[in-house]
């Protein structure tokens, strides 16, 4: 991939991964800025299943930000997760929203008028740059992370203000709600990169959601024996199809309905669901010596058979979200797998981002992936 399809919006002020020179925001909760503000819509976190789109006052960009235009917006998981009453991450009067592709619409002091106009994705991590995490790559783990559509005002929104360091480009072959898939796909890269060498190995994806699709299309890339995806949705299974023929030529690929009993016959599993059952399957589906690695955060608190794993001799990981170098891999990924991932995606206008994420929640056979399009 050229680098100009991804390289980092000049005139930032903060090192690579630190936060931005602006005052930090409010747990996501607008705030005006005073009176003949420039209003906006956005569509606000009220509770349980309940959001309304709202007229707010638009973001002004602080030193080292700009304002986007959001041009669309990913629903994911975890805002699901909120939505549904079962995280209180996000609290009520939060603007949702942190996969986005959109165009500068304003700069900030100390940033360059060169980026206004044009199309990025962003990076919806700001980390502080200091800590030992941040100094030693791990800034995905830094505990002054502040997340996009959580800790900040997100991009369900007309406009949306983000730190300039956090911009990249997309080839302009992507279209709008396939460039919202960099964030899940940088994922996805992250978890790889934390596994063993895929090369050969016989491995398992359980989930086959957004993360789950990411990381089968990232996994395929490795070269594996065997690869299988396990979703008890017909018609997600149904979407691993394709990538596996176009990324695993040759390769031994089943798409299968979660095993009551799994049997041990994985070297590598990954679980991009998280609930309590989809943890307890990974374990039992891993060989002895086989590695499992955890990403789906539907669970809070699992009871695992950890002494299956500890007499199977099982390397257990966790992987969050990702850094940097992740996310720039995820972009190089994207400009060549695009018009794959584009059956994945239904589009609704953000005026009904209420219905259809209710309808996301009831009806998974119907979608994998929405983008919303102020």
């Amino acid at each position: 991939m050229e680098e100009r399809r991804h390289r980092v919006a000049r005139g930032a002020p903060a090192p690579a991964g630190a936060l931005g020179s602006a005052p930090p925001r409010d747990r996501g909760q607008h705030r005006a800025r005073g009176p003949g503000v420039r209003p906006m819509k956005a569509l606000v976190f009220k509770g349980t299943r309940s959001m309304e789109l709202a007229s707010v006052p638009a973001p002004e960009p602080g030193p080292g930000e700009v304002r986007l235009r959001t041009l669309m917006a990913g629903v994911c998981g975890s805002e699901m997760h909120s939505f549904l009453g079962h995280s209180t991450y996000r609290r009520p009067g939060t603007i949702f929203g942190h996969e986005l592709v959109g165009v500068v619409d304003a700069c900030g002091a100390g940033v360059s008028p060169d980026v206004a106009g044009r199309r990025f994705v962003v990076d919806p991590i700001t980390t502080c740059g200091s800590c030992s995490a941040c100094l030693s790559g791990r800034s995905n783990v830094c505990a002054s992370r502040r997340l996009l559509g959580a800790e900040v005002p997100g991009c369900f929104a007309d406009f949306v203000v983000a730190p300039a360091r956090n911009l990249l480009e997309v080839s302009p072959e992507v279209p709008d709600q396939v460039a919202v898939m960099a964030e899940p796909l940088a994922n996805a890269v992250h978890v790889v990169r934390l596994l063993p060498k895929l090369l050969g190995r016989r491995v398992a994806i359980i989930g086959c959601g957004p993360i789950g699709l990411a990381c089968l299309s990232v996994a395929l890339l490795g070269g594996p024996a065997g690869l299988t995806v396990i979703d008890p949705v017909a018609e997600r299974r149904r979407l691993a199809l394709p990538l596996a023929e176009d990324l695993g030529r040759g390769l031994a690929f089943t798409a299968r309905e979660p095993d009551a009993d799994p049997t041990p016959e994985f070297d590598l599993v990954i679980d991009a669901v998280g609930a309590a059952a989809t943890r307890q399957a990974a374990i039992g589906m891993a060989v002895p010596g086989g590695t499992v690695i955890a990403l789906g955060l539907h669970a809070q608190a699992s009871e695992l058979p950890m002494n299956e794993a500890i007499r199977k001799e099982l390397r257990i990981l966790a992987s969050f979200a990702y850094v940097r170098d992740d996310f720039v891999a995820a972009i190089g990924l994207m400009n060549q797998l695009h018009k794959t991932f584009l059956p994945w995606i239904t589009i609704e206008p953000l005026a009904e981002g209420e219905r259809a994420m209710r309808e996301l929640a009831d009806m998974p056979e119907r979608f994998v992936k929405v983008a919303l399009q102020p």
